[in-house]
């Protein structure tokens, strides 16, 4: 637990700058609370915008983010794997103007042989 405290502040950080960059033009974009592993982040259908992620400076970490309530379905980016090292732990991959429609909901499939941490953004349109 005491490392991922550690992941915690810089991901506060983070999320107050990509809260900053899609304000311009999202009413109401939601952060989900912190993950360290595979999770259903939102059902129904709504705007993804970016995912913020965390490791423990040694590790990469390869994210799927599916369209989907599970590991199944369209993927809503391709496959994407984070490099890491001690000076770059943390990293944001945002969509700006170019956010991706889900319809079923949001799940994240997080592979890491360390510590990770992660925050999804997104504007959801119907139940959470």
């Amino acid at each position: 637990m005491l490392r991922l405290n550690k992941v915690f502040w810089p991901l506060v950080l983070l999320w107050l700058i990509v809260g900053v960059m899609i304000c311009h033009d999202t009413v109401r974009a939601e952060i989900s609370a912190e993950k360290d592993a595979d999770a259903a982040i939102t059902s129904g259908y709504g705007w993804f915008h970016g995912i913020i992620v965390a490791t423990d400076g040694t590790n990469a970490v390869t994210v799927d983010i599916y369209d989907s309530a599970s590991a199944t379905g369209r993927k809503l980016i391709p496959t994407t794997v984070i490099t890491t090292s001690a000076n770059d732990r943390v990293q944001a991959i945002g969509y700006g103007e170019e956010d991706v429609y889900y319809r079923l909901g949001i799940y994240v499939d997080i592979t890491c042989a360390g510590t990770v941490g992660y925050m999804v953004v997104y504007n959801p349109k119907s139940g959470n």
